[in-house]
């Protein structure tokens, strides 16, 4: 590869950072994700140089650092990819520059680790922690009054140090989750002081029905309407003209609602809000992904944490353990409405209508990603080699006719909005041909966020 190639990109580099300055958390990770993307290519494709390496550690490498400090879903997974390059470029030249990178590398992912997972099993996380520990009693011995490597060995056990108190917490303290009152208002201080443990309790207890690997199905279904010149106008309409989510019309102004309710309280009861990104209507065309979901109820509880640990009337009478119970969120809704604080009694209502649509949209992508798979599995058996039935056969093209059928409907609610705005596009519902799903399908890896606008 030409090292000069990488320059064109590293304005995504810049552009990221300016938005995650200005609070703009999704803009910020839709650029750090391209930026990675765009670098890792050159490796991914064929180019096994030491250059294109060295790029692809860059790319991830920053992807990681920026969406760890956004508490984005993705952050482990390119901490992950970093560490993967790092490990890949020291095996090429085992040099100190490289042995350091396999430190600063695991100390991110220390970081930005996936506390529920390493619960279920920390094998992987095991050995990327005794590797950097081997490393760095190399480092010790060679660079023993080298300031830069005693830093940054510091800095690896105290993110090792960090793991571990995090561990006790979820280990000891989270096992009482709305067991009572006192109780949860301390977690719910500790939530909002770690972001790592929230996740945790947030995998564990409230995430709920959003898969998001789903979206890398989800995503290549949408891909020709994410790459056809339409989208910038479209993204400029209405989210219930352009939406392909079913009952995509009440999310129209949603997250305006709900952080408009939440500042009113903050306000009034004189608390300092926490940081959050209001999800724009642009961000939900032509699909709501999982990946925006996700973002949304994780701002959305950490909304009400926020509240409920300042002892906000009302709202500190919930039980962590219950705060998704729609019915008993709109019953202390009218409850604050009867005692006069109507401000609270919005805010509740917001919130309950804000889980009842994240719950809509997860159901929807999740039937979404199970008709593709469905329709995946049946024709690649028909294109295999496999001896199957002349009925299972003829099940399986119905199968995949139908689905077709269905997904072609879905993604016309796009299509057909932009051809009555007369917007200029290459689009055409009849395309989505059950052999032409199985392409998108298939190169789904390729199509994993790189146009998602969320």
């Amino acid at each position: 590869m030409d090292v000069d190639d990488i320059k064109q990109f590293i304005p995504l580099k810049v552009k990221a950072e300016v938005a995650f300055q200005n609070q703009d958390y999704i803009e910020a990770a839709n650029l750090a994700v391209e930026f990675a993307y765009h670098l890792t290519q050159y490796y991914s494709t064929g180019d096994k140089s030491y250059d294109s390496l060295r790029a692809a550690y860059l790319g991830t490498s920053t992807a990681a650092l920026l969406l760890g400090q956004m508490d984005n879903d993705d952050a482990e997974h390119y901490s992950k990819e970093a560490l993967k390059y790092a490990g890949e470029l020291y095996d090429a030249d085992n040099s100190p520059n490289n042995a350091i990178q396999i430190v600063v590398s695991t100390k991110v992912l220390l970081f930005n680790i996936d506390l529920y997972a390493y619960c279920t099993d920390s094998t992987y996380y095991d050995d990327a922690i005794s590797l950097a520990e081997t490393l760095i009693g190399f480092l010790n011995k060679y660079f023993p009054n080298e300031e830069t490597v005693n830093n940054i060995v510091d800095s690896f056990k105290s993110a090792y140090d960090l793991l571990q108190r995090r561990l006790e917490n979820v280990r000891e303290y989270y096992v009482q989750l709305g067991s009572d009152s006192r109780t949860d208002h301390r977690i719910a201080e500790n939530l909002l002081a770690d972001t790592t443990e929230f996740r945790y309790i947030y995998d564990k207890c409230w995430k709920k029905n959003i898969n998001l690997d789903a979206d890398d199905y989800i995503l290549a279904l949408h891909y020709p309407i994410l790459d056809d010149e339409s989208i910038d106008y479209a993204r400029e309409c209405s989210v219930s003209e352009m939406c392909t989510n079913k009952d995509a019309e009440n999310w129209e102004g949603l997250s305006d609602r709900f952080f408009d309710s939440y500042e009113e309280i903050c306000e009034v009861y004189g608390i300092a809000s926490v940081n959050y990104c209001r999800i724009p209507d642009a961000a939900l065309i032509p699909v709501i992904s999982n990946h925006n979901l996700s973002t949304f109820k994780k701002y959305v509880i950490n909304c009400f944490l926020s509240l409920f640990a300042k002892k906000v009337p009302v709202i500190t009478d919930f039980s962590l353990a219950d705060i998704f119970d729609t019915d008993k969120v709109c019953a202390l809704a009218e409850r604050a409405c009867d005692d006069g604080l109507a401000e609270i009694g919005r805010f509740l209502l917001n919130f309950a209508e804000c889980i009842i649509e994240i719950d809509g949209i997860a159901i929807d992508n999740a039937m979404l990603y199970a008709k593709a798979r469905k329709l995946m599995v049946g024709q690649q058996l028909l294109q295999s080699k496999e001896q199957i039935s002349k009925d299972l056969e003829d099940r399986i093209r119905q199968d995949s006719a139908e689905i077709a059928a269905e997904i072609r409907e879905r993604l016309s609610r796009y299509i057909d909005a932009v051809y009555a705005k007369g917007f200029s596009n290459r689009l055409t519902a009849d395309a989505y041909t059950s052999e032409f799903i199985r392409a998108l399908l298939e190169k789904q890896n390729f199509y994993h966020r790189k146009l998602s606008k969320g």
